[in-house]
């Protein structure tokens, strides 16, 4: 069955779940993640004990609301004025929003402005599969989301190792 979560042309059903994993290490910052993977928004730092769902639709408005309500069920009040936050938002390949191939640009909109109005400072970054970024972003229609707000995309282009312990070792995390 094709996961379709935030992508349904009419009903975008989001899903937020919360990772048992710490915050990541940016330079010498640490900076809390929120992830979206095919449509779940994962914000690192919070136990995982519960996945909440809510059903929405691509009105923005109310689809922004949706979104506001869910990240502050879980943890709203960790994104204080000046944090630095990084949403990546699964950006695999050059792709319409409609195709429900990228996470919709107005889900990850919703998120940084959820960021932006918790004073933070927000970064979308991803590293593509396929294809330019800057292509993504544009086909993808996060160039003409984002018009105006004060959020940065930069992609990812190197990794770092990283010691993770058993049973996987070591990884290769973005950067």
């Amino acid at each position: 069955m094709r996961h379709t979560m935030c992508m349904s042309p009419r009903n975008p059903l989001i899903s937020l779940s919360l990772p048992k994993i710490a915050n990541f290490r940016i330079g010498n910052a640490i900076v809390p993640i929120i992830s979206f993977r095919m449509g779940t928004i994962y914000l690192s730092g919070v136990r995982m004990d519960r996945v909440f769902f809510a059903k929405a639709e691509y009105d923005y408005a109310v689809l922004k609301s949706v979104v506001f309500k869910l990240i502050d069920s879980i943890s709203g009040d960790s994104i204080r004025k000046g944090m630095k936050v990084l949403i990546k938002p699964n950006l695999l390949i050059p792709a319409k929003p409609e195709s429900a191939v990228i996470t919709h640009p107005l889900v990850v909109k919703a998120a940084a402005e959820y960021v932006l109005d918790k004073g933070g400072i927000v970064t979308v970054s991803d590293s593509p599969a396929v294809g330019l970024f800057g292509k993504i972003l544009k086909d993808g229609g996060y160039r003409k989301a984002f018009e105006g707000l004060d959020v940065q995309f930069r992609e990812f282009k190197e990794t770092v190792k990283r010691d993770i312990g058993e049973p996987f070792g070591s990884i290769e995390i973005a950067r």
